[in-house]
């Protein structure tokens, strides 16, 4: 009689959990064509700007927290910095829904593909505004800041330190 109880306490348990995460929209993807206005602080004074196409997948581990993956294409104008960033993505959302305010941290690394395209540590930090238009898509308007190291050619020259802060339009997908 006890394994029974316990049996249709487990399932009744599993049920109720499964019924939670109907609602919680786990899975989801932010696209995201954005402009960054930069400023290089060491060798490379001049202001620049960073044109830049990202997308992340985010799984949320809770109804206001999401970690994920992402990758992004991106070049700086100064310095012909071409730019190809994979970053963790750590989202936290203000509401449960579609449309709502979140904030999100993406440190990741520049990776050397090609002999055109330079590698270095990145970091962003941005929040972001999803607004409904359709039923499990949004548009997303973002504003953020990245740091962003690229390092030199030559082992002579010191690391490009670029900071930039940036806008963008995107569309997201839950």
């Amino acid at each position: 009689m006890k394994k029974i109880v316990l049996c249709l306490a487990l399932l009744w348990s599993f049920m109720l959990n499964s019924s939670r995460a109907q609602k919680l929209r786990r899975l989801s993807n932010s696209t995201i064509l954005g402009y960054y206005f930069g400023i290089a602080d060491n060798y490379h004074q001049q202001k620049s700007g960073m044109l830049i196409l990202k997308t992340s997948f985010n799984y949320k581990l809770s109804p206001n927290y999401g970690l994920g993956i992402g990758v992004g294409q991106g070049n700086y104008a100064a310095g012909n910095y071409n730019l190809f960033t994979t970053f963790l993505d750590s989202r936290y959302f203000f509401k449960n829904k579609l449309q709502g305010l979140e904030i999100y941290f993406n440190p990741g690394y520049a990776f050397k593909i090609d002999p055109a395209w330079r590698e270095g540590f990145m970091l962003g930090l941005g929040a972001s505004y999803p607004f409904s238009r359709r039923k499990h898509s949004n548009w997303n308007v973002s504003l953020n800041y990245r740091y962003q190291e690229v390092l030199p050619f030559n082992p002579g020259f010191d690391r490009a330190k670029l900071h930039g802060l940036g806008m963008g339009i995107g569309l997201s997908f839950n």
